[in-house]
């Protein structure tokens, strides 16, 4: 028997049992109408309710949200498995091959200062070879655009050059030195017959006569000048390193020694050039007027003494320049040019000009200006005919 009623009704009919005490002998308690017929029997019966019952909380059934989950690209291989960038390749350059990073191709986008040319200059040079011999790395491709576009605007150029839409038919081999008046071979195939041209870069211009040289001739000694009889290091040695000399209190050299160093790339150990290149400043504008002064007198001295030789300078130009092609290239764009020999072909000497030039004409009209000056430190190292072709329109 229980003690409390199990009727579910409840005088105010909520459903919970009454909880009433029963009848003895019986389960329910009688009080409700028909209670015999609603009970509902409990195993146990409910403990007294205290406190008003809580409200019934419905939840809803929310899906679940669905998670989207983006499919990796095709060519895109799981991280796991990818290969890892390059961080650069060897590119031959004549007899040695040089470090190119995938960063260098901001060469193609600068303007660098007149120290950092040869630099810049050279990696533009591995650039290109490497791009038209293709080794650069397709990753590199993917990884910076400019890649995409210095390749394609490339290809465009030497396409039309070499009369086909086939990259694969052309290549180039890397020269190197200063010996060399060109850049490249590039070796193509024209109905079925290969061909070579000799190829030389040239940055941040589109045609050579824009350009402040189109050729540059070291002046090592007479044998290998222009067409000069007496070259300028010579002059230079006979007339002025003396006074170089006491001017800063150097070490000795002979004209021997001079003459092998005074283009060499291992002058610094000498103690003549190393001495006077360290301590240049201390009379660095002495030095310049001393410079500037033998580079006039040399000029002056090879017209008074009909020392020029104008079948020599047409020999030397002609034989540098025959069967070359100028690549250029400005704002992502490169140009095809080329000097046909009458523009090339010196007929008569014009005069000195600006106490630096001398100037020629060519049989087309056009001029030949040979200027002579110092390309690395001004009356150290480096003394050079820097020829340039101006076209009067």
């Amino acid at each position: 028997m229980t003690s409390t009623c199990q009727c579910y009704k409840n005088l105010e009919n909520t459903g919970v049992p009454c909880l009433r005490k029963t009848k003895s002998g019986s389960n329910y308690c009688g009080y409700h109408q028909n209670c015999q017929t609603d009970k509902i029997k409990f195993s146990i019966a409910p403990e007294p309710q205290t406190s008003s019952p809580k409200p019934k909380i419905l939840v809803r059934n929310i899906p679940k949200p669905k998670i989207l989950v983006r499919q990796p690209a095709q060519h895109r291989q799981p991280a796991q498995h990818r290969q890892p960038i390059e961080a650069s390749i060897n590119v031959p350059m004549g007899n040695k091959t040089y470090p190119l990073l995938i960063s260098d191709i901001n060469y193609f986008f600068i303007v660098t200062s007149r120290g950092e040319n040869d630099q810049a200059n050279k990696k533009r040079e591995l650039i290109i070879s490497s791009l038209v011999n293709r080794v650069i790395p397709e990753r590199w491709y993917q990884t910076d655009s400019r890649w995409v576009r210095i390749r394609d605007a490339l290809r465009q150029s030497l396409n039309e050059l070499c009369h086909t839409t086939i990259c694969s038919n052309y290549s180039v081999t890397h020269m190197g030195g200063r010996s060399k008046t060109f850049d490249y071979i590039l070796h193509y195939v024209e109905e079925g017959h290969p061909k070579e041209l000799k190829l030389e870069f040239k940055y941040n211009s589109e045609r050579i006569s824009s350009y402040p040289e189109f050729l540059s001739v070291y002046c090592y000694s007479s044998q290998h000048d222009v067409g000069f009889i007496g070259g300028y290091a010579e002059y230079f040695y006979d007339h002025y390193v003396p006074q170089i000399i006491e001017l800063y209190h150097s070490p000795p050299i002979t004209r021997q020694m001079y003459l092998k160093y005074i283009n060499s790339t291992t002058a610094n150990t000498n103690p003549f050039f190393a001495f006077v290149k360290e301590n240049e400043d201390a009379h660095k504008s002495d030095k310049n007027h001393l410079v500037d002064q033998s580079i006039t007198n040399y000029l002056t001295h090879l017209v008074d003494e009909h020392l020029i030789n104008i079948d020599h300078i047409n020999r030397k130009i002609l034989e540098s320049q025959s069967n070359k092609v100028f690549l250029f290239y400005k704002n992502e764009r490169f140009y095809i040019d080329k000097i046909d020999d009458d523009v090339l072909t010196v007929v008569a000497f014009k005069g000195i000009e600006n106490g630096n030039r001398l100037t020629f004409v060519t049989r087309n009209g056009a001029e030949i200006r040979c200027l002579l000056r110092w390309k690395n430190h001004k009356g150290i190292q480096g003394p050079a005919w820097q020829i340039s072709l101006h076209i009067n329109r």
